[in-house]
C-alpha cells in the first residue's frame, strides 16, 4: 500500500502544478497509467510481482528527471 501512497501522492503533486502553471503539460489518467505500469515494470527487473515502495520512488525520480529534461530543453538552457 505504500507503493499506491508514493504514486498517488506524486500523481496529485503533478496535477496541482499544471493547473497553477499555464506554461505546463496537462497531467491526465493516462500519467498515473504509466506511473503505474512503470512501476511494475520496475519491479519485474528485481524479478518480483509485488511493486514495492522503492519501486515507486525509482519512477517518481525517473519521472521528475524526465520533467526537468523536458523543461529545460523547451527553454533552450
Amino acid at each position: 500500500m505504500e507503493a499506491c501512497e508514493v504514486l498517488k501522492d506524486f500523481y496529485i503533486s503533478l496535477r496541482e502544478n499544471a493547473c497553477n502553471n499555464t506554461n505546463t503539460l496537462p497531467i491526465t489518467s493516462r500519467q498515473l497509467d504509466s506511473l503505474i505500469r512503470l512501476s511494475q515494470a520496475r519491479a519485474k527487473l528485481e524479478l518480483r510481482t509485488i511493486v514495492t515502495r522503492d519501486d515507486t520512488l525509482d519512477i517518481v525520480k525517473l519521472v521528475q528527471e524526465s520533467i526537468f529534461e523536458a523543461c529545460s530543453l523547451e527553454m533552450g538552457v
